[in-house]
């Protein structure tokens, strides 16, 4: 007697792991406030919620995890752990589950803060599921509004006009000069070859010349003798040495 062993087809396999795989993602959805229905405007309704109980950690001064959530293209971008925006399926953006409490950590934490409301959920909710759409100034690129030096751009400055360019060989020189004229100051006279050596020297590889580089350099007419005193010391095993203790 032959016994037909059951079979099931590939598409049924999938449509099977696909419906088990979405059940948890029904009980968590199941579990989160609803999402508003009314239209959410950005700037007058989400906004004042992430500046409030989000920006703290996750703002212009810190990107706790590498989220930042006060600007677009950074907060749609996500952190470290990826995307937390999903715009259009606010259940399954990590920024709705985690505030929802649906993660291993609730955000915020206790000590940063209350929990958010029922209400605040279900408007972010709504907010992601209108399409994540900003408004606002946080639309704004995310260079940073800071005037601190390390926060602009580099440029390259004009030099500045002085009195006299006679003592000026590069262009650093020229803001060296202004500064000292501005002070009614003139530069110290140049030290002697010997001098330039040994301060040069110990200042790169930590070390005097010998008399042997001393009167090397001594001898050295070439233009560009002070060029290459530079770059032989650098190319010196002892540099790396001298400058590696700091």
């Amino acid at each position: 007697m032959m016994t037909h062993r059951p079979t099931c087809s590939l598409p049924a396999i999938v449509a099977i792991l696909a419906a088990s795989a979405t059940v948890p993602a029904l009980a968590d959805d199941a579990k989160l406030p609803p999402s508003a229905s009314r239209p959410i405007d950005f700037a007058r309704d989400v906004e004042p919620i992430l500046a409030k109980n989000c920006q703290r950690c996750h703002g212009p001064k810190k990107q706790k995890g590498g989220l930042a959530l006060h600007v677009a293209d950074r907060a749609m971008a996500g952190g470290d752990g990826g995307p937390a925006i999903v715009a259009g399926r606010s259940a399954e953006s990590r920024l709705i589950r985690y505030i929802a409490g649906l993660e291993d950590e609730r955000m915020p934490p206790e000590d940063s803060g209350d929990p958010l409301s029922s209400e605040q959920i279900g408007i972010l909710r709504g907010w992601i599921d209108q399409g994540a759409k900003w408004s606002g100034t946080s639309v704004a690129s995310t260079k940073t509004a800071s005037d601190h030096w390390s926060f602009q751009p580099p440029r390259r400055p004009d030099p500045p006009s002085l009195k006299d360019r006679s003592w000026v060989r590069n262009p650093i020189d020229a803001f060296v000069l202004a500064h000292l004229e501005g002070q009614g100051m003139r530069p110290s006279p140049e030290a002697d070859r010997a001098t330039l050596i040994r301060r040069l020297s110990l200042d790169l590889i930590g070390l005097p010349p010998t008399p042997e580089e001393v009167d090397a350099f001594l001898a050295d007419q070439r233009p560009d003798a002070y060029d290459r005193l530079v770059d032989r010391l650098l190319a010196n095993p002892r540099f790396g040495e001298c400058w590696g203790r700091h």
